[in-house]
């Protein structure tokens, strides 16, 4: 079984290879940094499965997947996250991905996830299902998030649940002004005002 771990953290890649290197049956393990590393890796390999973080440093997970989606490539792709918000599930499911796990998981998920995919089904907690499809119900009324760009789409949901602009840079390996930059997108395509009508736009849909 060949592998492909796509993530800009080298301890979370040597962490999630390791588990791999523990379990015979899952042998052939390729580290990707960003997306483009793993565009050069996916033209140079095929690959039985994919493990990809939704934050890359140069695009995100969510628009690599679909790009993987839209050139036909087939393999299950499995996203991690940070975020447990349901509306960057979903976005992951639309986009074309087969599991979402969260890094706060246990080792014990992240393969029982991994050997889903692999047989061919999908892992997305119950949780996760439940609250992407009231995300999903609500966007039929009112469709103002899907304007956002899955970058965007990131950003609305960390500062709804009351990140800094600083933490948020930190966390996306982004500038200040950069994040600046798209808070005032998002609140101008929203037509809202302020973080705390931000918060209030999420809770209201569902999305955090």
């Amino acid at each position: 079984m060949k592998c492909l771990i796509v993530d800009d953290h080298p301890l979370i890649r040597e962490g999630v290879a390791q588990l791999f290197r523990q379990r015979r049956d899952l042998a052939v393990v390729h580290a990707a940094g960003d997306a483009a590393e793993a565009l050069l890796c996916l033209n140079a390999h095929s690959y039985d499965i994919v493990i990809m973080d939704i934050n890359l440093p140069d695009q995100s997970g969510i628009e690599l997947v679909r790009h993987l989606r839209e050139a036909r490539q087939t393999m299950p792709v499995l996203m991690l996250s940070m975020l447990p918000e349901a509306g960057l599930a979903l976005r992951c499911i639309k986009a074309g991905a087969d599991g979402y796990v969260s890094k706060e998981s246990p080792p014990d998920e992240l393969m029982e996830a991994v050997r889903k995919l692999l047989c061919g089904r999908k892992h997305f907690s119950p949780e996760v299902l439940f609250k992407a499809a009231q995300v999903a119900g609500r966007s039929l009324h009112d469709a103002g998030h899907e304007r956002l760009s899955d970058r965007e789409f990131q950003v609305m949901c960390m500062l709804a649940t009351g990140k800094s602009i600083t933490l948020i840079a930190h966390s996306l390996q982004l500038s200040p002004n950069t994040v600046s930059t798209y808070r005032a997108r998002i609140l101008d395509k929203l037509g809202i005002e302020s973080n705390a009508e931000l918060t209030r736009f999420a809770l209201q849909h569902g999305l955090v």
